[in-house]
């Protein structure tokens, strides 16, 4: 047995997404006209979020794990997850950033120039000019 010039491993730890969502079966389907998606005789409806308002005639793609459970995925997005009942264990709700508490938003300035009817405003060289 000829012995290794290397003293490491050439195998790395997996760092990607989850394994689960890998290794369970998916099923492509489309959302029907009352937002629900048929899958093993029962009827998932899909939850409001605030990326849409609805999914209807979407194609989704359904995961089903080895303890039954189910959700329901539109290319990365999960959009909701369900027990193996068909129960809705959790809408995947995507909060959109709200500002910081400590920004100051000022308003927008209004010029007086800007408001008058029948003039027209020149722009050269950076400047605003106001012919007389």
């Amino acid at each position: 047995m000829v012995k290794a010039m290397e003293v490491w491993t050439g195998f790395v730890p997996y760092q990607g997404s989850s394994l689960e969502d890998i290794l369970c079966e998916h099923y492509e389907r489309v959302v029907g006209n009352d937002n629900c998606v048929s899958f093993c005789g029962r009827s998932y409806q899909i939850p409001k979020d605030q990326n849409r308002l609805h999914y209807v005639k979407v194609n989704v793609r359904v995961h089903r794990y080895s303890n039954g459970d189910a959700c329901i995925f539109r290319g990365p997005r999960k959009l909701a997850g369900y027990d193996a009942k068909g129960d809705l264990l959790y809408p995947v709700r995507q909060e959109r950033e709200q500002p910081a508490a400590d920004v100051l938003l000022l308003p927008v300035l209004r010029l007086p120039f800007l408001q008058r009817k029948n003039r027209t405003i020149l722009f050269v060289d950076n400047s605003v000019k106001m012919p007389s």
